[in-house]
């Protein structure tokens, strides 16, 4: 690990985005392991009555649904709902997130939050209302992208159909992963980013706004230099580690985790107020100052955040998205001045 995932994870910068592999150490209602990727495809296979020779989950679940129906759904519920968190869940639990996504169905991870977490935890449904992160760090959102061993009939995402369904017509919070990649700092961890939506959305957050991503970092125990490469292309950096081992990193950095409050007067710093300040007076003198970084731009209202063309270019006066995206803003006769 690094200061750069130390220091944003200290001002509430960073989000997760947690894969199969993050369940890892995760039980069943029946005290087994969590069953990952291609554990989970020789259950349906079996249950299917195929024969599985190691074709990959999408394939084997677009392959068995015709044939289990409705009993699909009780197989998924009796492997990913009632399951026991992993010590490295109620770990990463503690600590204080912007925002969290998975690609999980399980219950694993929102039962660690629960229990562990300062923060008050909304679980949210790929097509639920979008709502802007709490610049308070009070509320915290955990995302189930992919679908919710406990709400069934929205469905999943795990065959090519889905995945092109999803394509066509985007979940609204696969719209906002794409919006949240370029204005926080991610960690993924347990995916290796094989996610065509994904992909899919920050290029059209790109294409529509011209931004640039910051660094992230993606957490898995290896990847080939090919992928590598590709992820770097993105902004995003490899690290060679397990979920162990980032939460033995921050349990080594952070021995006791910062709280909400401790982390609102790192990122907001005019909120360090003494003792012998008048603290009620001062937190209304700020109020209503907004520091301008991307992370804060979600709570500004900004008319043209996200359009194509900005409203610059129309004759209005810049914003302060305009400012930070650096929008070429030189006019002919001000260079003639200068000159």
């Amino acid at each position: 690990m690094n200061n750069d995932i130390k220091q944003a994870l200290s001002e509430g910068r960073i989000m997760l985005l947690l894969g199969a592999g993050s369940s890892f150490g995760s039980l069943t209602q029946t005290r087994k392991q969590v069953p990952l990727g291609e554990e989970l495809a020789k259950i349906l296979a079996e249950q299917a009555q195929l024969p599985y020779s190691g074709e990959t989950l999408s394939r084997v679940y677009s392959a068995c649904r015709p044939i289990l129906g409705e009993r699909i759904h009780t197989i998924l519920d009796s492997y990913f709902r009632n399951c026991t968190p992993s010590k490295e869940y109620n770990t990463l639990s503690k600590f204080v997130f912007a925002r969290i996504y998975t690609l999980n169905i399980d219950d694993a991870f929102e039962k660690a939050l629960d229990r562990n977490s300062k923060q008050h935890l909304y679980i949210r449904s790929r097509n639920e209302k979008v709502s802007p992160p709490d610049q308070l760090f009070h509320k915290l959102d955990y995302i189930k992208l992919n679908g919710d061993v406990k709400k069934p009939n929205e469905g999943y995402i795990f065959s090519p159909q889905e995945y092109g369904a999803a394509s066509a017509k985007p979940p609204l919070w696969y719209k906002e992963l794409g919006s949240d990649f370029f204005n926080y700092k991610f960690l993924f961890i347990g995916s290796k980013l094989d996610e065509p939506l994904f992909y899919h959305q920050i290029e059209r957050y790109r294409g529509a706004t011209q931004s640039e991503e910051q660094r992230s970092y993606v957490i898995t125990p290896s990847a080939s230099p090919i992928d590598i490469a590709s992820l770097k292309s993105s902004n995003i950096e490899h690290i060679s580690a397990t979920l162990s081992d980032f939460v033995s990193w921050l349990e080594s950095e952070f021995p006791t985790p910062l709280t909400p409050v401790q982390t609102l007067k790192r990122s907001r710093p005019e909120y360090n107020v003494s003792a012998d300040d008048d603290e009620e007076k001062y937190m209304r003198i700020f109020k209503e100052v907004v520091p301008i970084n991307r992370a804060c731009l979600q709570i500004m209202n900004e008319r043209d955040s996200g359009n194509p063309i900005r409203n610059f270019f129309k004759g209005f006066k810049p914003t302060w998205k305009d400012i930070i995206d650096k929008v070429p803003a030189e006019l002919e006769n001000t260079r003639i001045i200068y000159e």
